[in-house]
């Protein structure tokens, strides 16, 4: 994760503390990053899986089993989703999820917002 997206993430999560679904279930995919290629190994070996989600919210809202969020840097220097990213989220909403891309922390809080609200945009 690039250090701009690790920022906007903390923000979500900062915001999460203070919300009483988003606290207890809004959890962070350690999924992305650079590391020794031992580790990386490991982890690979552990379930680690290219292109999984950013953030999960482990909280069923009907129809959908939980939200994904795959989080991208906003304007102006918005990052693109890679071919693995957009396959995992199709397969996601396949088997009963809803999935977004979100550009930056202010559109992710919404979308978990509209999520809990009924309002899958």
């Amino acid at each position: 994760m690039r250090k701009h997206e690790m920022l906007e993430q903390i923000a979500i999560i900062q915001w999460a503390h203070y919300q009483p679904i988003p606290r207890d279930c809004l959890i962070a995919i350690p999924n992305g990053g650079s590391r020794h290629p031992v580790e990386a190994k490991n982890l690979k070996r552990q379930g680690v899986r290219p292109g999984v989600s950013d953030l999960f919210l482990a909280y069923p809202v009907p129809p959908y089993a939980g939200l994904w969020i795959e989080l991208k840097r906003p304007t102006p220097h918005k990052s693109t989703i890679s071919p693995a990213q957009e396959e995992w989220l199709q397969r996601m909403r396949q088997v009963g999820y809803a999935g977004h891309v979100a550009y930056g922390s202010v559109d992710a809080i919404q979308k978990i917002n509209h999520y809990l609200e009924g309002r899958n945009v």
